[in-house]
């Protein structure tokens, strides 16, 4: 279904390989759009050869030692919203304070798969999984949000395909991403094979498409959906503060970004990431996050 494919097995046992170079790739793409930034839970890590120039590239390396799980994606760890942080509660103690100007809460969306966002626009999974498999109405977790000021709308889900079969699935970066072009203006990228629905009675990518659509012109947002995805997950994309956007290479979609915030202002990694959708189920928008540095250290 989305972005039909499978998680691949290491016949030839070059996986670790492919991933560190997708990494690498990853942060010099970071570099390369002028941002300075972090990492997160890497010092573990500093005396791989594949990893060496990653620490020479960042900043900092982050040691969230008060998470009660170190190997989560960067995106999935909290979304930053003017004034409010959300903090993944599946990953830190329950909390709901100040610092500074901010408020700093933990919340179910602040696993930052389900939420993508720009400035104080958010668009959510309709349903949130929780650990025991069941999905949850993500609406009482969106409050926050309201309350914060934040223009909020929810999702369908999307429907995904693994080896069990297909499944619902509450990450909206692997099927979409949020973009602001020069003018404020926001744009929706779909996979065009976007599924919805349930397992049981799927919904095809037609009529996803155009129920997102109807969901999105409340927020003045316009869909945009490409023709073919070569590579999987390309279209949750990752905007920086600066307004430049990360995106994988080897995909047309890098066109469509361009046509919507200007060349200059998309950055492609040197090679596709191809292993992490493949293996690890995920794109570009899960390794990287816009959190600020003080929060995370608090």
């Amino acid at each position: 279904m989305t972005s039909s494919f499978e998680p691949a097995k290491d016949t030839q046992g070059r996986t670790g390989e492919r991933l560190r170079a997708e990494y690498l790739s990853v942060a010099r793409s970071i570099a390369r759009a002028g941002m300075e930034f972090s990492v997160i839970n890497l010092s573990w890590y500093e005396d791989d050869p594949g990893l060496k120039e990653v620490v020479n590239l960042c900043q900092a390396s982050i040691v969230l030692r008060n998470s009660v799980e170190s190997r989560a994606f960067p995106r999935d760890l909290g979304v930053a919203f003017p004034g409010l942080a959300l903090f993944n509660s599946r990953l830190f103690p329950q909390k709901d304070q100040r610092i500074g100007n901010t408020r700093l809460a933990t919340s179910r969306l602040g696993e930052g798969g389900a939420v993508l966002s720009r400035a104080k626009t958010a668009l959510v999974s309709h349903t949130i999984g929780y650990e025991n498999g069941e999905f949850i109405d993500s609406a009482a977790d969106a409050m926050i949000l309201i309350e914060s000021g934040i223009k909020t709308q929810p999702l369908p889900n999307p429907i995904c395909r693994s080896p069990e079969g297909l499944s619902l699935n509450d990450h909206l970066d692997r099927t979409a991403g949020l973009v602001e072009d020069s003018k404020g203006n926001l744009h929706l990228v779909v996979d065009p094979q976007y599924h919805s629905g349930t397992q049981s009675a799927p919904i095809s990518p037609a009529e996803s498409a155009d129920e997102i659509r109807r969901r999105c012109e409340h927020l003045s947002i316009a869909v945009h959906t490409p023709r073919r995805l070569a590579v999987p997950f390309s279209v949750g994309v990752c905007q920086l503060p600066n307004g430049k956007i990360l995106a994988t290479s080897g995909d047309d979609v890098e066109e469509l970004l361009a046509g919507i915030v200007g060349e200059d202002r998309v950055v492609t990694t040197d090679i596709p990431l191809e292993c992490y959708p493949a293996f690890v189920f995920a794109g570009i928008h899960c390794l990287v996050t816009e959190l600020p540095r003080e929060l995370c250290e608090h």
